[in-house]
């Protein structure tokens, strides 16, 4: 197994020339690679040199974007262009947390006093039909600290009784088979999200365990 398959797997952290650079933006990194079809192991070759990964100029972002993200290790570059809700929540007026998971799920949350608080929209853009009272945007980002995104992405649990008892469970709290199963789900194929191999590295490096 290639360096480029263990860090898609969540089994190695990139040095070298890649050591320090945020998990999502090797994953984007290696994304345009692929595009361009350059190497069977583009890690390895990023890892001896960031810059000959993947042609620069031939990327939708162009020469001079990969230049301060790479070259510069201006991280910002690539979040200002890509700043992505990880997870959306909001916090009502009396202090309960109300989340939104997927577009049209239409949360809501009634306060002693008879207000409302609705949250909708999933990763999409906040929306709340709040306008007589302050509610405080909680949503998580990508380049917010992983410690945060771990505590509030969650992924939905079907449970041994199927779909009629779904219950969405934080990152931190999935069992370690259940993220390895997750990771090796969306390597057959399914879309590739980079905060798992992200976790499992977490957990490796502080010892973490969750069990079943």
């Amino acid at each position: 197994m290639n360096k480029t398959e263990e860090f898609l797997k969540g089994n190695y952290q990139p040095v070298g020339d890649l050591a320090g650079t945020p998990h999502e933006i090797v994953w984007g990194m290696l994304q345009r690679a692929n595009e361009q079809y350059t190497y069977l192991d583009t890690i390895g070759v990023m890892e001896n040199n960031a810059e000959t990964g993947f042609v620069w100029n031939d990327t939708e972002e162009g020469l001079n974007f990969w230049e301060s993200v790479v070259s510069d290790k201006n991280y910002q570059t690539y979040y200002d262009k890509y700043h992505l809700i990880v997870a959306k929540w909001l916090m009502a007026p009396d202090g309960t947390m109300l989340p939104s998971f997927y577009n049209h799920d239409y949360r809501t949350h009634e306060m002693p006093d008879g207000r409302v608080t609705t949250v909708d929209g999933g990763r999409n853009e906040i929306y709340s039909t709040n306008t007589n009272w302050k509610v405080t945007d909680m949503t998580v980002y990508n380049d917010d600290p992983l410690e945060v995104r771990r505590r509030f992405f969650c992924r939905l649990n079907i449970g041994a009784e199927g779909r009629d008892s779904p219950t969405w469970i934080p990152l931190f709290k999935m069992s370690d088979a259940w993220l390895e199963a997750t990771i090796e789900y969306m390597l057959d194929g399914r879309d590739y999200t980079p905060i798992y191999a992200e976790e499992k590295l977490y957990r490796k490096s502080h010892g973490i365990e969750v069990p079943e």
